[in-house]
């Protein structure tokens, strides 16, 4: 008899325990439910997040920078829209395209 007796506890026990686990399951899936698709930040404040913005390389240095920051130059031989991340940097590109555009044969760096 204290073999039923200990079986029948131990299988009370493993129910329990496995109700318990699926009620924690149901409640933290119904809160994940809710909260996808809505970033964090909209969620606390209510505000949009900002659009990304589209970043371009300068052609000198190499750093990207915003459209609307940077520093543009349309060349006249191409119809691409050039973004530098500063005057000194477009001046530099101006002054490097003049050189190979004057006719001189000299060599560019590292050719």
């Amino acid at each position: 008899m204290r073999y039923l007796e200990r079986f029948l506890r131990y299988i009370f026990w493993v129910a329990m325990t496995a109700a318990i686990a699926w009620i924690a399951k149901k409640i933290f899936t119904n809160a994940a439910k809710r909260n996808v698709g809505t970033p964090r930040a909209t969620q606390q404040s209510g505000a949009e997040l900002p659009k990304a913005k589209k970043l371009f390389r300068d052609p000198v240095c190499g750093t990207y920078v915003a459209e609307d920051i940077s520093q543009t130059f349309s060349s006249s031989q191409s119809s691409e829209k050039l973004h530098f991340c500063s005057r000194d940097c477009m001046e530099a590109y101006q002054r490097e395209h003049a050189t190979e555009n004057s006719g001189n044969d000299r060599v560019a760096a590292g050719a």
